[in-house]
């Protein structure tokens, strides 16, 4: 017999090559093992008994006999004895679990060489498996190998126990509720051809797993795949303790629905290793109600024109029966009479009219007759309300009135001459028009309520309260003036309804809104100036102020306007720009200052660059950048001078050239660009170097004079 060998080392599982001692054990076991199957073992004893071996004798034991459900644990000891007249050495012992299903666990013996008559044993734990148990009975075994020397000669011996049968206690049962998948109603009900499901929700209430179900019928109205047949295998097996769903299909008959509910009944069965499990008693499915009755009946005229209402005139009234449910009907009764006139003239029929074996979607009709009396033409018309029913169950039926009933009905529409606005101040022109879409005439018809999302004005420019016929309209030009307000908002509705009087004794119903949604196109802008109080810087602690301006140059107001200094090359940091952050509508401008104090450093620079931009949001709250601006100041140091230094005779500082040839730029440029060379700073330099030309010229025809005068004496 073949197994499956199974150790352990302090509770745990182990292997089948696991074994007690490992040395030359694996061959003794391997010799061991092959001696058994050429006979050299004795033959096996019953379950409990010594099966003799070349040697070794082994007996076995268990706890019970009986697996009664997966996670059970079951003690199963093992003892082997040297029946030898010598030593056995290296003894081990390996346990086998017929199924390979089960597992064992146990402690290692307490010795391996065994002197003769000695025993040693393994207590060992059988963990009981679900496929075990599905296995219905496991067979446990044990063999022992071990060394015995002989008159110096060592030789491997083993012996095999007799196997002891577990059996499984089955406990075969399953537990199931059924229902279809649907609840119908009058308005989702179920037609001849439609598809449902009986969905059947399965748990295994026994310790066998189930693997298969079956369905089997009853006699009755029943439409299935096939009378009797196995469900999807998709959802087993299901194991003990666990619920599963499984769905059949269904199609319904008109039969199912006329004659429901009936006695279409299902039941389940499922299947085990060993075998079928009885249905649960009591469970089974059956049709729900399919069946709905419902019609609907209208009733109508011949068509009466004014003339033909007069006295003795004949009324033909016809009712029109359409069944909209999905049952056969049996009968539906249809009653009328001159209690449910307004006249009292002379009727005939319908008192009670039925209908049969009308099929989903069928159809059929019949009349009545009135004859008019003065009484009807007095009051100038004729009304009629009939019933019905199917059994118990009422249906609906509008009256009808004779002449037809005035309907007042006044609708307006609108149409504008742009769909997009762009400026404060833009006119957009509509047109509004009235129609009377009912069938009498409406005095006064006029537009009513004419209402902006904005904050514009409108201004009616033609079309007044007019008397409209019916099928007739009347048309309103109107004027909208935008605001700013709806340049700022993305979109602006303009709408109006209509209004009028009707004839007496009717109720004008509230008109339509006709609206017409126009979008605004913003264009966001800034425009941005940089200027400063001086051209040139000269000397270390001179004041700068710089003026931010900045315009809205744009459509839409801004706001959270401020200007940022983006750059500053000088070696110092110019102040923020004082002031707060504005709110400016298009066309406005706003302006702020910010100082420096140029430093030493800056003296040692050719320019100072000073590079700002305004920053706003739009009215959708998105950043509005200006372009950024650059302003260069030129640096030119003057230096520094002693008293009397360069002094004049009559006490004057001689005018010096402080490189007032290259200009600074007095005006920012966008960034990027170049400034304007700057001109005309120092005239005053320029004069004076003309003053001393003259002075000297005069100076040298003065020397010249004189010699003359000198040669002459």
């Amino acid at each position: 017999m073949t197994g499956h060998s199974q150790r352990s080392a302090r509770d745990t599982e182990v292997s089948p090559q696991r074994t007690m001692r490992r040395r030359p054990g694996l061959l003794a076991l391997a010799l061991g093992l092959m001696l058994s199957l050429v006979g050299v073992a004795a033959p096996a004893s019953a379950p409990g008994a010594a099966a003799a071996a070349p040697g070794l004798e082994i007996t076995t034991s268990t706890s019970t006999l009986n697996m009664t459900a997966a996670g059970r644990a079951i003690t199963y000891v093992s003892t082997v004895k040297n029946a030898t007249d010598t030593k056995v050495t290296n003894v081990e012992m390996s346990l086998f679990d017929s199924t390979t299903f089960g597992t064992f666990s146990y402690y290692p013996p307490e010795r391996n060489e065994l002197e003769p008559g000695e025993s040693v044993s393994i207590i060992a734990t059988y963990h009981v498996t679900q496929p075990a148990i599905d296995a219905l009975s496991v067979e446990l075994s044990t063999i022992a190998t071990g060394y015995s020397t002989q008159s110096g000669t060592s030789r491997p011996i083993s012996a095999r126990s007799t196997p002891v049968t577990l059996k499984t206690v089955a406990d075969a049962k399953f537990d199931y509720s059924v229902a279809f998948d649907r609840t119908y109603t009058e308005s989702t009900m179920p037609f001849p051809g439609d598809k449902a499901n009986h969905v059947f929700t399965v748990t295994n209430t026994g310790n066998l797993t189930i693997t298969g179900l079956d369905y089997q019928f009853s006699t009755g109205r029943c439409t299935f795949p096939d009378a009797v047949g196995p469900f999807a295998t998709e959802n087993l097996p299901i194991p003990p303790g666990a619920t599963k769903t499984f769905n059949l299909a269904h199609t319904i008959t008109q039969d199912q629905i006329d004659f429901t509910p009936n006695d279409c009944v299902l039941t389940l069965r499922a299947n085990t290793s060993a075998g079928a499990i009885p249905t649960p008693s009591g469970k089974q499915s059956a049709l729900p109600v399919l069946k709905f009755r419902a019609a609907t009946v209208t009733l109508t005229t011949d068509p009466i024109t004014p003339d033909m209402f007069r006295v003795g005139a004949d009324i033909t009234f016809r009712f029109t029966v359409t069944h909209t449910g999905n049952t056969t009907y049996q009968g539906l009764d249809l009653t009328g009479g001159p209690d449910a006139f307004s006249g009292d003239g002379a009727f005939t029929g319908p008192a009670i009219t039925q209908f049969y074996d009308l099929l989903p979607g069928g159809s059929g009709s019949t009349t009545a007759h009135y004859t008019l009396t003065p009484e009807d033409i007095k009051r100038g018309y004729l009304t009629y309300a009939p019933s019905a029913a199917i059994g118990a169950q009422k249906i609906a039926i509008e009256p009808i009135t004779v002449p037809s009933t005035p309907t007042p009905k006044l609708t307006v529409g609108v149409s504008a001459d742009r769909s997009k606005l762009t400026q404060a101040g833009e006119t957009v022109k509509l047109a509004f028009t009235i129609t009377n879409e009912g069938n009498v005439t409406i005095p006064d018809a006029q537009l009513a309520d004419l209402t902006s999302t904005g904050t514009g004005t409108f201004n009616v420019i033609s079309g007044s309260p007019a008397l409209l016929a019916p099928g007739t309209s009347q048309t309103f030009n109107v004027e909208y003036t935008a605001s700013q307000a709806d340049i700022d908002a993305q979109t602006v509705s303009l709408s109006a309804t209509s209004t009028g009087t009707p004839p007496s004794n009717w109720r004008l119903p509230a008109g339509n809104v006709s609206s017409v949604t126009l979008a605004s196109v913003q264009t966001p802008s800034l425009d941005t100036q940089l200027t400063a109080d001086t051209d040139v810087v000269t000397q270390a602690g001179q004041q700068i102020v710089y003026t931010a301006t900045v315009e809205n140059t744009g459509n839409v107001t801004l706001t959270d306007v401020f200007p940022e200094t983006q750059a500053f090359s000088g070696a110092g940091t110019p102040s923020a720009f004082v002031g707060q952050p504005v709110t400016l509508a298009p066309g406005e401008s706003a302006s702020w200052e910010s100082t420096y104090a140029a430093t030493a450093a800056d003296l040692a620079l050719s320019s100072i660059a000073h590079t700002a931009a305004m920053i706003g949001l739009d009215p959708n709250g998105a950043q509005v950048s200006g372009d950024p601006l650059t302003l260069s100041l030129d640096v030119r140091a003057v230096p520094e001078t002693t008293p009397g230094d360069g002094e004049d005779p009559d006490g004057e500082t001689p005018a010096t050239d402080d490189g007032s040839n290259s200009g600074g730029t007095a005006n920012g440029t966008k960034a990027g660009g170049s400034a304007l060379a700057h001109t005309g700073s120092n005239a005053s330099n320029s004069l004076g170097f003309l003053g001393a030309f003259a002075l000297a010229a005069g100076a040298l025809l003065l020397v010249r004079a004189n010699a003359r005068r000198a040669r002459a004496e």
